[in-house]
């Protein structure tokens, strides 16, 4: 901790190491939730175990400006933050496409972009994190993001961020065509459309595969095998994630068209093109957003009708649970009743003269008896139960 006294550069290098800069102190929480009581001393397995739970841990350089859960990616940053290399895809306006490796200070100088620009870019989402779209305008400069692709995208150029995926390929795929079926469209508007277009059909994929496996079980009447409740769980998980993105994507959409306009996006020079330009920018944006405003509101269906599957689940499930529960009550009264009529039986069982010893017709009798006694009691028992409403 600083002194009374310290200077700010005193604490430059606080909770950094060889490694990198430690974000949070795990051991230090750990120790705060440890009971009083010392547990013994854990064997070399159970120590690697809570090393692998505790793994991978994120560390950063000591400005922040870099994070990541490999310590020599961390290591290599912080050696040389302007040399810091990025292997990019950098795909050209005449339709050259290439890897090349660029470093920080070189995308900063040729973009004039600044530090936090670039990391909305650079700087790929944790695994499994779902990040938000992005489509921003930067002194001619656009920084896009939907899903997995990241990109800077200059008048004549693009440079694409993170490593070789299904998904950047195809995305390759749709611009290719798309530049050979519209060559008159500008560069960053017919990159920005593919990009689009390449996220919407990824997502109406998804939500098709969804829709055929759920909806066979969602017209079905519930039933209640584990399974099939497991497989409308996991389902509705990807459809509340899909919904989730469409929904940030034209949330994304609307703001550009409402308040942030598309003049910035604009890469025309010529000043009598301009009023064109925005026009077409205007009218695709215009199209993605009714695309994927509709897919939103699909989503939000799909989800209600699991919810109302789910609802009548927990009804059939409680239907279930209170017949058993009066099978139950059954067995219970029938139980009662059966001991009840066995006090006849015992008493003709007991080493005691009764005078029935000889009698032929004393055993028929005892045993018409006993059921009669046994019915008569159950019937009564059930009839009271019935009537405080333990029975429908």
């Amino acid at each position: 901790s600083a002194g009374p006294n310290a200077q700010l550069g005193d604490l430059a290098q606080f909770g950094c190491d060889e490694n990198g800069c430690s974000i949070d102190d795990i051991d230090a929480l750990v120790a705060e939730t440890r009971p009083l009581a010392v547990p013994p001393p854990a064997s070399p397995q159970e120590l690697q175990r809570k090393e692998e739970a505790l793994a991978p841990r994120l560390t950063e350089d000591p400005s922040s400006e870099f994070v990541s859960a490999d310590p020599a990616e961390v290591r290599r940053f912080v050696s040389r933050p302007a040399g810091f290399t990025y292997k990019v895809m950098e795909v050209v306006e005449d339709g050259t496409i290439r890897s090349i490796s660029i470093t920080r200070g070189e995308v900063l100088a040729s973009t004039a972009l600044r530090k936090r620009d670039l990391r909305s870019v650079a700087l790929q989402g944790l695994p499994g994190q779902d990040v938000g779209p992005m489509l921003v305008s930067r002194k001619g400069v656009l920084l896009l993001g939907l899903g997995e692709l990241r990109a800077i995208v200059e008048p004549h150029r693009a440079l694409l961020f993170g490593s070789e995926s299904r998904d950047r390929t195809r995305f390759l795929r749709v611009f290719a065509n798309q530049r050979r079926s519209a060559p008159e469209g500008g560069f960053s508007l017919l990159f920005v459309e593919s990009a689009l277009l390449a996220h919407n059909r990824l997502l109406d994929s998804r939500l098709l595969d969804i829709r055929r496996s759920t909806e066979p079980v969602l017209q079905a009447p519930p039933v209640l095998r584990e399974p099939e409740l497991e497989e409308i769980r996991q389902r509705r998980r990807q459809l509340a994630r899909t919904n989730s993105q469409a929904s940030a994507v034209s949330t994304a959409l609307l703001a550009r068209l409402d308040t942030e306009g598309v003049e910035a996006l604009l890469d025309v020079e010529d000043s009598e093109k301009a009023a064109e330009a925005v026009e077409e920018w205007e009218a695709m944006l215009e199209v993605y957003l009714r695309s994927y405003s509709e897919m939103s509101r699909e989503c939000s269906r799909l989800l209600s009708d699991i919810e109302d599957f789910e609802s009548s689940a927990i009804l059939a499930l409680q239907a279930r649970r209170l017949y058993l529960e009066q099978f139950e009550l059954s067995l219970v009264i029938a139980s009662v009743s059966i001991s009840a009529s066995n006090l006849l039986p015992g008493y003709m069982g007991m080493n005691v003269p009764n005078g029935l010893e000889a009698s032929d017709r004393a055993f028929v009798g005892a045993v018409v008896l006993t059921l009669v006694i046994c019915g008569s009691l159950f019937l009564s028992l059930r009839w009271v139960a019935a009537r405080q409403g333990f029975f429908s």
